[in-house]
């Protein structure tokens, strides 16, 4: 367990959790300042996640987090403080905020299946 709840922190170096992989089962970090945190590893054991009352700034710069959370089967209490547009969106929900981003069309593709080919169409006979 890591408890970083009401710590004041604003950042979060992209390093700080490696090495904790399996071992962590859940990360507090509740209450900070944080407006974005970059791509976390796999925590294979993680049980429970706590984000809440941090003052996500949901656009491009959070995409990875948010890829992150929807690979995740955990309520993590993440919201979207600005831009207004976003305001009180779950950051796990707020698939519109992110659909605009860089690389997000090559993400989806892996979800979505390939679309039809445009390729030219003979008419059959019969």
């Amino acid at each position: 367990h890591l408890f970083l709840n009401d710590s004041g922190l604003e950042q979060i170096s992209p390093r700080a959790f490696l090495g904790l992989g399996p071992r962590l089962r859940s990360l507090h970090l509740q209450k900070n300042q944080l407006q974005a945190i970059p791509a976390l590893p796999p925590f294979s054991q993680l049980e429970l996640i706590d984000l809440s009352g941090n003052p996500f700034h949901c656009d491009c710069q959070l995409l990875p987090l948010h890829r992150w959370l929807m690979g995740l089967n955990l309520r993590v209490g993440a919201t979207c403080a600005t831009p207004p547009s976003a305001q009180g969106q779950r950051v796990k929900a707020a698939t519109a905020v992110f659909e605009t981003c860089p690389g997000w069309a090559a993400k989806k593709a892996k979800w979505m299946p390939a679309p039809r080919s445009n390729a030219r169409r003979t008419p059959m006979k019969g």
